[in-house]
Formats: structure tokens, sequence, C-alpha cells
């Protein structure tokens, strides 16, 4: 009974807004739903999760050349590791991609590797597996 009373009113309107207003609703709900698909995305399957585990930090020290290799290890940002290495040679560049490094920029002094925003987290937990030497 109640869609009788609604059909003379949509009578009265003219139809391209009827069209106008369905296309709207339409559009509004495939925004909202790539919003809620975006911000709900699986956090398991980030690429600097297994880094950020003791197994992760390992793999990456060994990428790095080993534990005597690194000398000292600080963040520069959000996504930058700075590494000072003894030797830069011994970089794994195919290693550190597997585990999830955008990109390495070697230099003669220092390494810097770029994570997604989690070069804060791993810089600690790096730090922690290594102790830090000061600088000469």
């Amino acid at each position: 009974m109640n869609a009788l009373f609604i059909i003379p009113l949509l009578l009265d309107i003219p139809m391209y807004i009827i069209i106008l207003a369905v296309a709207g609703l339409l559009l509004f709900i495939a925004i909202l739903v790539l919003i809620i698909f975006t911000i709900k995305r699986p956090r398991g399957k980030h690429p600097m999760r297994k880094v950020l585990n003791k197994n992760g930090i390992n793999e990456l020290i060994e990428a790095l050349g080993g534990r005597d290799n690194i000398l000292k290890s600080s963040p520069s940002g959000r996504s930058r590791l700075s590494i000072k290495l003894a030797n830069n040679d011994l970089i794994d560049s195919d290693k550190l991609k597997e585990l999830g490094v955008t990109s390495i920029i070697i230099m003669s002094e220092k390494v810097i590797i770029v994570f997604e925003n989690t070069a804060q987290e791993v810089s600690s937990s790096l730090q922690e597996s290594i102790p830090q030497q000061d600088e000469e």
C-alpha cells in the first residue's frame, strides 16, 4: 500500500531528476565502499611485517653483510634508514628487495635503504639486535 502513495509523487517529478538522484546515490555508495576497503586493508600482508619480527631482522642483518659489517644505523624520517657499513660490497640488494625494501641508495660513507613508513621500527629493532659502535 505504501508503493501506491509513492507513485503519484514520482509522476510530478521530472524523469531526469529521478535519474540524477539514483546515479548520485550509486556514486555515493561506490565511493563509500572504496573508502572502507582502503581503510580496512589486511594488516598481515604489509611487506615490512616480516622484517619487524626477529627472523626478519636477522635476514636484514645478513643482507647488509652481517653484524660485523654494520657500524651504525639511524632513521632518517619515516621511510628512510641510514646505515654506516664497514664494507658496502657485502650488500645483497636482491635479498633486501625480497624483504620489502623499496630502494637502496649506496654512497661512499653510508647506505640509505627506503621502507614504507617503517624505518623507525626497523631501526629500533636493528639497534636492539646489534650494539652500535661510536664513530671515530
